[in-house]
């Protein structure tokens, strides 16, 4: 058996939540050969079974079962297992997109670097784009921004290291029960260079649930600790001293952790990603700050937010298309922030957000295969501006990911995540986060033309009384050989009164537009709908039934 060119170590306490996007999105990596070590530090949710299952179907996966010991010590463990050339960390709640890893291999033997991370893109619990963290990436500057300044790494899940250097410093240190990181890039520094690949191939979620979210306190006290150890040792001196405080402070936390103290570091992080939001133009940062003032009563900043928020944004947090339903996420809402002090991002916050003619409806569900054909000939669409909504119902077959890759890359696009519920519910959801002036459908296995929406666009502001578009559909066979074409009348009057009399509405058969010219395909295509949004509360009643559209005009392209 050849041995993997990659380990990757994951630590795994109560994900379940999210874990399987990560360990798909590692699974999902493109030319290298790995080994995935994954330690269940203690989780007492469904985590455990998870693990089990990817484990019995993948012989990549070693699965490390262990009684809760913290971040450190389940690191420590797991990279005592790894074979591979290189190391690379994956945090169980975020996702790495397919390049990762290939990229960051290329990027160090190029570079000959003994660690490097790559630009990071991050979001908020429910997946709502936050900013983009980037740094130099020229590998002298990012190395001495590290030696000196101890910062200018995005995060620790993004990183990749040299076994070899890895092991001839020791690794993580048990003594750092938190910023176990900081400690273990100092060290790595003194070793060789550190470089950052100029891509965003890592998203982080920010939650309040997470280490820097309820204890970024005594998290902090551990990154000063760390430094000052780096300190100490480039002065000459131990940092024997410091190992023993951090080793104090290691047994203080664990023995016990003030309750309040964990309500004020969540409150704080809430707070972090309202405001953001806000920034970035999402009145989903109200619901945020609402949140963090439920944490906290007394915190003022939070109140102040708050209340700046309704004048700014002329609406309540109730008014997100997201508040109360429970069950989506969204990703790539909203444009990048300003990221901490010792790092530079590209800030778009500030750009005019264009007008938005169609937002684009899409249920995804185990649609793998045929998804990127589908969410290319949107994106590829001329002569309008568009948003695209996918809903992703519960896919299990890496429907999701390749959502959540599309997201990172273009910011049009925004995910909605939600256990199986069935495409009605899945297009409500949808619709109501639609904030564009028109409302088209997209089915995730097919292929719309790429002047499409254009044509449809054009014909609904032709006439204020035409609320509802098709177009002529091109059935394909599983070969793509053409099999017909579907058509409807052209005169809006007839089209009307055929659909109001129920005689036929659009082409309902699974069958693809060819509005001014065919495509042949290796499947069939449904129909295409496009309708103003004003008739979304038509659909959230409960779908766009044909009996309750209202007397105006439909037609044909």
């Amino acid at each position: 058996m050849n041995l993997p060119t990659v380990s990757v170590v994951m630590s795994v306490y109560n994900h379940g939540a999210f874990v399987r996007y990560a360990i798909d999105s590692v699974l999902s990596q493109d030319g290298v050969d790995l080994q995935f070590v994954i330690v269940n530090d203690g989780s007492t949710d469904e985590s455990a079974a998870i693990l089990d299952d990817y484990a019995a179907a993948d012989a990549r996966i070693r699965i490390i079962h262990q009684e809760n010991c913290g971040l450190t010590r389940a690191l420590i463990r797991g990279c005592a297992e790894a074979t591979g050339d290189f190391i690379a960390r994956q945090d169980a709640d975020d996702i790495s997109l397919p390049s990762r890893f290939r990229s960051q291999i290329n990027y160090m033997n190029q570079h000959d670097l003994a660690f490097a991370s790559c630009f990071v893109s991050q979001v908020g619990p429910e997946n709502e784009r936050l900013g983009e963290v980037r740094i130099a990436d020229e590998p002298e500057t990012a190395t001495s921004q590290l030696l000196k300044n101890h910062s200018g790494v995005p995060c620790h899940g993004s990183m990749m290291m040299r076994r070899s250097v890895y092991e001839s410093v020791d690794g993580y240190r048990s003594p750092f029960y938190y910023a176990q990181d900081t400690d273990l890039w100092s060290r790595l520094v003194e070793k060789g260079k550190y470089g950052c690949v100029p891509q965003c191939l890592y998203l982080l979620r920010s939650s309040p649930e997470s280490i820097s979210g309820s204890r970024r306190d005594v998290q902090a006290r551990f990154h000063r600790l760390g430094i000052e150890a780096a300190v100490r040792r480039r002065n000459g001196s131990s940092d024997t001293l410091i190992l023993d405080q951090a080793s104090a402070l290691t047994e203080s936390v664990v023995r016990q952790y003030p309750a309040a103290k964990v309500r004020q570091n969540r409150a704080m992080s809430l707070y972090m990603i309202g405001a953001t939001l806000l920034r970035n133009g999402d009145a989903a940062g109200q619901r945020y700050l609402r949140m963090s003032i439920q944490e906290n009563p007394l915190f003022c900043r939070a109140w102040m937010r708050y209340l700046i928020s309704f004048a700014v944004t002329g609406r309540t947090d109730k008014d997100d298309g997201r508040h109360g339903t429970g069950q989506h996420t969204l990703l790539n809402q909203a444009s990048p922030i300003k990221s901490p002090q010792d790092t530079s991002v590209v800030d778009l916050s500030r750009r005019p957000s264009p007008q938005i003619d169609v937002s684009v409806v899409m249920s995804v569900f185990r649609d793998a295969s045929h998804l990127r054909n589908a969410m290319d000939s949107v994106l590829n669409q001329q002569g309008v501006s568009l948003e695209v909504i996918a809903v992703d119902d519960g896919s299990t077959d890496g429907s999701g990911l390749i959502l959540d890759e599309y997201a990172l890359r273009d910011n049009r696009v925004r995910v909605m995540h939600q256990a199986n519920t069935g495409l009605t519910r899945a297009l409500i959801n949808g619709c109501a986060a639609a904030r564009g002036e028109f409302i088209a459908r997209q089915d995730a296995d097919d292929v719309s033309m790429p002047e499409r929406f254009a044509l449809q666009v054009q014909l609904l502001r032709s006439s204020k009384e035409t609320v509802l578009v098709s177009s002529f559909t091109e059935v394909a066979g599983p070969g793509g050989e053409v099999l017909m074409v579907h058509d409807r009348p052209i005169d809006s009057q007839v089209a009307t009164d055929l659909l109001l009399n129920g005689v036929c509405g659009p082409p309902r058969t699974r069958q693809r537009d060819v509005s001014t010219k065919h495509l042949r395909v290796g499947r069939r295509i449904p129909s295409r709908v496009l309708f103003r949004s004003g008739l979304r509360s038509l659909v959230a009643a409960g779908g766009a039934r044909e009996d309750l559209l209202p007397p105006t005009s439909a037609i044909s392209v």
